[in-house]
């Protein structure tokens, strides 16, 4: 969404932001469930709006129940609010990201394939946001060197 002349509207774009932002991913079953089960609740809302049902964002996952589009600082709202009701610091949405890579580095995945998963354009990117995983990754060569030493 942009604003123009104080007003917001959407603006749709059907590319990405770069071309390494192009690519396949699995499809995790659980994702895959959820999918599914928004389709059929879309179908079921679809007949029961009737011609009141917004068809102008068919091509689109998440939409509230009558068809609209959801706004996107509605997730970001949202998210907060999660946080905030869970007792956790603040964080923005976008730094899931950075969780994520995280996660995946703290269990051994190789920088190029976090990279691949994050679509960035080559593995230096990743390295220099990232690199303070390798920190991590050092101090766990480090217990086990302490490990073998303690023998």
């Amino acid at each position: 969404m942009s604003t123009v002349d104080g007003k917001y509207q959407i603006v749709k774009r059907d590319r990405a932001k770069t071309r390494s932002s192009i690519r396949t991913l699995p499809l995790f079953k659980r994702v895959e469930d959820k999918l599914n089960l928004l389709k059929n609740e879309i179908e079921e809302n679809k007949k029961f709006f009737g011609n009141s049902y917004n068809f102008d964002f068919e091509d689109y996952i998440c939409v509230l129940p009558n068809g609209n589009l959801i706004r996107p600082d509605y997730i970001t709202g949202k998210f907060n609010f999660v946080l905030k009701k869970i007792g956790m610091p603040h964080i923005r949405f976008h730094d899931l990201r950075h969780s994520c890579a995280a996660l995946q580095r703290r269990e051994g995945v190789e920088l190029a394939d976090i990279s691949e998963w994050l679509g960035h354009s080559n593995v230096l990117v990743t390295q220099k946001i990232y690199a303070h995983f390798e920190n991590v990754k050092h101090l766990k060569t480090a217990e086990i060197i302490a490990k073998q030493l303690a023998k």
